[in-house]
């Protein structure tokens, strides 16, 4: 069987139906319906708001109790007294004051009151009679505590000076090395300029001479072909050195539709090597092969496919073949 206590936090018929009235019909009270008895539905709907509203009133209790470190029971029917006298006072909300802290007063054995804010500990209260008691103790010659004071606070005096004596002298130690930690570091950039300036110089005099030597090197290449140019210009197509060296020029055109040609060479070669030239493109495209000691055959690997029978047609004019040979 379920008392009252345990049905706080919960709802009648949360698991049943309701009908709720309107706020003009909650008003009139049950006659609203007329003579008809109220539905289990209507009497579901009234039980669930009263149900609501005292929830609601549980939960402002427990949250006091709770954040007293107390526990809710049934018995303790103090609880929200005790928490309210023992362990709660009332935060200021006045100027530059902060709401919502937990702050106690009590009285030690040592005759003083001391005060808790939340988890700190603010020590005992300096109140008017004690600062009087205080005060009248010093004037009337009590210079013993004033004395103490006075010294403490010389002690205090001196070790801040000596403390910032040796921060002194430690600051100036350290600008000292950075200092010199400068005048090293412009020392090093100073060499690593100087020998970089002189390597640069190095490194210009080797690229003026290997450019030096390369224009001589091109000058004498110039040279050379151009007196081997005027060698061949003067073969008339065809020269025989000594030992038996052979060289000829022949201008060869391949007929339209055709993909290769026969040439014969005027003398009988034991061994020889050919290229072909494209007068037009001025490159070797030309493919070569020897048939036998006096003839060979050129293709030619240009060519366009046209019309509707893919006639072969010469896609250039001619070409030029250069042989080397021995006989």
């Amino acid at each position: 069987m379920t008392d009252g206590f345990q049905r706080f936090n919960k709802t009648w018929a949360t698991n049943g139906t309701v009908i709720a009235a309107t706020d003009s019909q909650a008003n009139q009270g049950w006659a609203y319906i007329g003579e008809t008895p109220p539905s289990v539905e209507q009497f579901n709907w009234v039980q669930q708001n009263l149900d609501v509203k005292d929830n609601w009133l549980y939960a402002q209790i427990a949250n006091v109790i709770t954040a007293a470190n107390a526990t809710v029971t049934e018995s303790a029917i103090t609880g929200l007294r005790d928490a309210l006298l023992t362990y709660w006072t009332q935060a200021g909300t006045g100027i530059g004051q902060q709401a919502g802290h937990n702050i106690k007063i009590g009285w030690t054995g040592a005759g003083k009151l001391t005060a808790t804010v939340d988890t700190t500990d603010l020590g005992p209260l300096a109140l008017e009679s004690w600062v009087t008691t205080a005060i009248s103790t010093i004037s009337a010659g009590g210079s013993s505590n004033y004395n103490d004071l006075l010294a403490r606070i010389n002690a205090e005096i001196n070790n801040r000076t000596n403390g910032d004596n040796t921060l002194n002298a430690s600051i100036i130690a350290v600008n000292n090395d950075r200092l010199s930690a400068e005048s090293r570091l412009r020392s090093d950039l100073d060499s690593e300029f100087s020998n970089r300036a002189n390597g640069d110089a190095s490194l210009v005099a080797q690229i003026s001479a290997e450019a030096t030597t390369r224009f001589q090197q091109d000058t004498i290449i110039n040279n050379s072909l151009a007196s081997f140019e005027q060698q061949f210009q003067s073969f008339d197509n065809r020269y025989a050195f000594p030992g038996g060296l052979w060289l000829e020029f022949f201008d060869v055109s391949i007929p339209a539709g055709q993909t290769q040609a026969v040439i014969n060479l005027p003398v009988s070669l034991t061994v020889w090597w050919a290229v072909a030239l494209d007068v037009n493109a001025g490159c070797f495209p030309y493919a070569i092969a020897r048939l036998n000691p006096s003839q060979m055959r050129v293709f030619a690997p240009q060519y366009v496919v046209s019309g509707p029978s893919a006639n072969i047609t010469r896609g250039d004019a001619g070409m030029m073949i250069i042989v080397v040979g021995k006989n």
